[in-house]
């Protein structure tokens, strides 16, 4: 997937994260993508983490802290 100037690599787009809803991982990244012109403003420049749900919204979740390894290169990282 091609994100502004960068090639964006989206795995298991048809994985069910939401059954009862029957959404898939590919349904939220296109949900955050409409939202992005809207969100990004905000959420520029600040920490973030990821709750991260590796078995769908019905599995055991944990918080992604540090940034993966590997990572693309202009991914920015902070210590907070």
């Amino acid at each position: 997937m091609r994100i502004g100037s960068r090639d964006v690599v989206i795995t298991n787009r048809d994985k069910v994260f939401f059954p009862g809803l029957d959404l898939t991982k590919g349904d939220v990244v296109d949900y955050y993508l409409d939202l992005a012109p809207q969100i990004l403003n905000h959420a520029a420049r600040r920490p973030m983490l990821m709750k991260r749900y590796p078995n769908g919204v019905g599995g055991d979740h944990f918080f992604q802290k540090r940034i993966p390894v590997p990572h693309p290169v202009w991914m920015q990282t902070a210590r907070v």
